[in-house]
């Protein structure tokens, strides 16, 4: 894994780094594609109550319930970390150590807290816009969104080159959500 030796902060670094990252985002587009494709012709997550914008509105509402245990989940191992004896606590106005795990967990919980935001942004996006019996691809995303919060911190604990693992599960699907919404909203 020669790229992740590669200095960002040289032109041939970035190309090494972004060559790998292009090929992570394309493989996972492909991965998610075909699990939504399959998601839609297979049935799988089909509530036959969602009948209308309010009951898409209540599936996606289950669907950030999910989303908020994971963020709840990262503030709790912030807290953990913070209490635990002998571990660095943070202090107001003072940032953790660099490197130390409690400036990583926190650092991974803000991030969540940025993806889980976009993340519900783009499920509402999709709650309004979507036909009624492709909601269940709303599920689907939850589910490739999880898995990616996961990647991430596994990936990132790692070697930060790694979060790319887990980022591209996560920005991905609300990106493209987002902009198909955006595009049903100007033509429809």
């Amino acid at each position: 894994m020669s790229w992740l030796n590669s200095d960002a902060s040289t032109p041939e670094g970035v190309r090494a780094i972004m060559r790998r990252f292009n090929l992570v985002a394309i493989a996972a587009l492909a991965i998610i594609t075909s699990f939504c494709f399959l998601t839609v012709n297979i049935g799988w997550f089909q509530m036959p109550w969602v009948a209308s914008r309010t009951d898409a509105l209540i599936f996606v509402s289950q669907n950030l319930t999910f989303a908020g245990l994971v963020l709840w989940a990262h503030v709790f191992w912030v807290s953990t970390i913070r209490s635990t004896p002998n571990e660095e606590r943070w202090q107001e106005g003072h940032r953790p150590s660099p490197g130390s795990k409690l400036d990583f967990a926190q650092r991974v919980t803000t991030n969540t807290l940025e993806q889980t935001a976009i993340f519900a942004l783009s499920q509402l996006a999709l709650a309004s816009t979507l036909p009624l019996d492709f909601i269940n691809v709303t599920r689907a995303l939850l589910i490739v969104w999880i898995i990616g919060r996961f990647l991430f911190v596994i990936g990132y604990s790692r070697h930060p080159f790694l979060r790319t693992f887990g980022m591209s599960p996560t920005l991905l699907p609300p990106i493209l959500a987002m902009g198909y919404a955006a595009w049903q909203i100007l033509v429809g």
